[in-house]
């Protein structure tokens, strides 16, 4: 199934040279941060319930198409999660679930705030010594280049930084564990 309007968003996200955007949809009374992330292959859409330990992700082509059929156990945990109830008449349709997502998927990227991306990329991603966030100094190799996780942590993290030093493979981002607001910015 095609979701007509992650293209829109996704020109936006090129447009503002990050490699993700992160907005809020809401189901019944559940609340989604939702993550689409262009910079891996294939794209990622994550659902992550907002004060809660639910996420679903979800591969997306770059023709926007997603598999609209959710893994059983997820299934399960998803229509719990939304409150349902079994009712032979009126199944819960993924299909149906992803229409209404689709419909409600923002046009234009906002920068997300630091917090969300802070805890997702925490939280979801395997990045390196995820209890450094904080950036200390770049580092400069002579003879070595900056590791795959450091690249990963920096797009998440520094999406500004990421894109003037993605072509770059000899400058890595040393992090640190103390906050550094001036430098942070």
């Amino acid at each position: 199934m095609e979701l007509t309007r992650l293209k829109q968003l996704y020109i936006s996200i090129k447009d503002n040279k990050y490699t993700y955007a992160l907005f809020k949809f809401q189901k019944n009374d559940v609340i989604f941060d939702v993550l689409f992330d262009i910079g891996v292959i294939p794209f990622k859409l994550g659902f992550i319930l907002k004060n809660g330990n639910f996420d679903l992700w979800i591969n997306v082509t770059n023709e926007f198409s997603v598999n609209p059929i959710i893994e059983n156990n997820k299934y399960k945990e998803l229509v719990k999660l939304l409150g349902l109830r079994y009712d032979p008449n009126n199944i819960f349709s993924p299909y149906a679930f992803f229409q209404e997502f689709n419909s409600k998927i923002p046009k234009y990227f906002t920068k997300p705030d630091e917090h969300t991306i802070i805890l997702i990329s925490f939280y979801n991603y395997d990045i390196e010594e995820n209890d450094k966030i904080y950036f200390k100094q770049f580092i400069t190799w002579k003879t070595q280049f900056r590791t795959e996780k450091n690249t990963e942590k920096t797009r998440l993290l520094f999406p500004e930084i990421f894109d003037r030093i993605k072509d770059r493979k000899n400058i890595s981002v040393c992090y640190t564990h103390i906050p550094n607001l001036i430098k942070d910015r």
